[in-house]
């Protein structure tokens, strides 16, 4: 049986049409009126921007898990629910060792977690504090078990510990004294989520679902669920939480290379897992602040001035034809020469280059759009002596450099799959709505959209070790990066643009590519006033024909007669 079809609106905020009176005076009423919330935290898990949401809907909306309070009522994710249930029931084992119950843990969720909650999500939250206590717990208890199960899926391998998340009687085992105990727990969760995947979609599938911006979910209810599970200190949970954190960092970060060198990142200081992932790639501290202007609101400044300017150069040199044509004592034949110039003065330049200006502008971003970022393809780079090379250790912003001295281009190796773009799109996202982030991380999916044009480009990228393609095609490659820039607008941040002033100048110094820009500026930039000076001459000509008709230009201008 086909689904109707649903509008982007329903899809991805399908309560806006599902909301209940009731409910929500009760859950307006209750927020007003309690004391105000003692938590020092800021907003964390975003609303993804509408601009981002429209381009690419799926990268940014679960399709098949629910976390958290955003996405629980779309019951096209309530097939997960039987395995969220059994989650939770696991966790009721382990309470039942300190004579507590999964209930009880909800209500010191209830009690001591929910009235701030509000202040971690960006949306507001329409349910009661009950109903927030249940989802909250249950989806936590669902996350914990799919961390282990992505843990030990990595792990399996390697002479690595198994994290310390069960105990019999009430005490954590440890991996040296109970090995065999947690590998049977961890391929039990595994042969459970197996059997889901097998049915319905990947696995992949889920972990794209878990790393979603708006299907975020406090870390801190999930190091206070294993405290009470296990009646452990905060240090402890943190330290049972951070393998299980890297390995899913680990299989699914496109920078591989970034988890296995990263220092250990605290968990306390994460507020979920993708901005976990966000520390693990980026060094926000080593960043400059956010820029207040964006590149492309001073390209838009310019590119008004430059066309304000053109329109008065012609106005100008239309009024002087004019003035012209009125000092010259004209016969009455010539007289709708002068009429005819001075209409074309009246005629509303500015307008008309404005008129071109808005439609160019929509027709290159489609007001999503952001211009692609002035920088040659690497094919082009390489031709013109710059060599690339791969950074596989450290992160940003100290892995992309060049070096103008030796023309060698350094980028960091990234890995392209089926999870890539997701991860990337989110990133990015969380980046973007964060006010206090420089928009560095956006800026360099912008700049490799910019150096990648076509799939050649991907092959020299792929020789070089900077690509590690496991797409279908080079083609697919191709198409993920030239699709991310064009959902947001260019951004400006001064150590990337300073390094891509840098290549500029660099590939601009070659003879070859200097007679290029010389054509492409002079000439073909140039073309607006060469079609005025060609109406002029015409005009001129025109005159010009009108003055022989009416006097014999021979006897005028000693002409020599041809016949004689």
């Amino acid at each position: 049986m086909a689904h109707p079809v649903r509008s982007i609106s329903s899809f991805v905020y399908p309560h806006a049409q599902l909301i209940d009176e009731k409910q929500w005076l009760s859950v307006v009423r209750s927020s007003i009126e309690q004391e105000r919330s003692k938590s020092n935290s800021k907003v964390s898990i975003f609303v993804v921007p509408k601009t981002l949401m429209y381009m690419a809907p799926n990268c940014y909306t679960p399709q098949h898990v629910a976390l958290g309070p955003n996405h629980y009522w779309r019951p096209e994710l309530h097939d997960m629910e039987g395995y969220k249930i059994a989650a939770a029931k696991s966790v009721q084992q382990q309470l039942r060792y300190q004579s507590l119950e999964f209930k009880d843990l909800v209500q010191k969720f209830k009690g001591e977690f929910v009235p701030d909650l509000q202040a971690y999500y960006q949306r507001f939250i329409r349910l009661g504090d009950e109903i927030l206590a249940w989802v909250m717990a249950v989806d936590t208890a669902f996350l914990l078990e799919f961390l282990q199960v992505t843990f030990y899926a990595v792990e399996e391998n390697k002479k690595s510990k198994i994290p310390l998340v069960t105990s019999v009687g009430g005490e954590i085992l440890s991996a040296e004294d109970d090995v065999v105990h947690k590998k049977a727990y961890a391929l039990s969760l595994m042969s459970q989520m197996r059997d889901y995947a097998g049915s319905l979609a990947s696995r992949n599938a889920i972990l794209r679902d878990v790393i979603m911006l708006e299907n975020q979910i406090p870390l801190f209810l999930l190091r206070e669920m294993l405290t009470v599970q296990f009646s452990t200190t905060e240090e402890s949970a943190n330290n049972i939480l951070f393998p299980m954190l890297k390995a899913f960092c680990k299989e699914v970060c496109p920078f591989k290379f970034m988890v296995d060198s990263s220092t250990k990142i605290e968990v306390s200081k994460s507020a979920h897992l993708l901005h976990y992932m966000y520390q693990m790639v980026l060094n926000v501290e080593k960043l400059s602040p956010p820029e207040n202007k964006t590149k492309t609101e001073e390209e838009d400044d310019k590119h008004k001035e430059n066309s304000l300017s053109a329109s008065d150069n012609i106005v100008t040199l239309l009024s002087k034809v004019k003035s012209l044509l009125s000092n010259l004592k004209l016969p009455k034949k010539l007289k709708p020469i002068a009429k005819a110039t001075a209409l074309v003065v009246k005629i509303p330049w500015h307008w008309i280059y404005k008129q071109k200006d808005d439609d160019s502008l929509g027709d290159n971003d489609d007001s999503n759009k952001a211009a692609e970022i002035e920088i040659p393809s690497a094919t082009k780079l390489e031709k013109a002596g710059i060599s690339f090379s791969a950074v596989r250790r450290g992160k940003f912003p100290d892995i992309i450099f060049f070096d103008s001295k030796r023309a060698r281009f350094k980028l960091p190796t990234i890995t392209l799959d089926e999870n890539t773009e997701v991860v990337l799109r989110n990133l990015v996202a969380y980046e973007a709505s964060n006010p206090s982030h420089s928009l560095y991380f956006t800026r360099y999916t912008e700049l490799m959209n910019g150096i990648i044009d076509t799939a050649e480009d991907v092959k020299l990228l792929k020789r070089r070790g900077i690509i590690q393609n496991g797409l279908k095609s080079d083609e697919e490659a191709v198409k993920l990066w030239n699709g991310m820039s064009r959902s947001i607008r260019s951004t400006k941040v001064r150590e990337l643009d300073d390094l891509i002033k840098e290549v500029n100048r660099y590939y601009n110094r070659g003879w070859l590519i200097k007679a290029k820009k010389y054509v492409e500026n002079y000439v073909y930039e140039s073309w607006q006033f060469l079609t005025l000076l060609a109406a002029i001459l015409l005009l001129l000509l025109e005159m010009f024909q009108a003055v022989c008709s009416v006097y014999n230009c021979n006897t005028i201008f000693h002409f020599e007669n041809p016949a004689e």
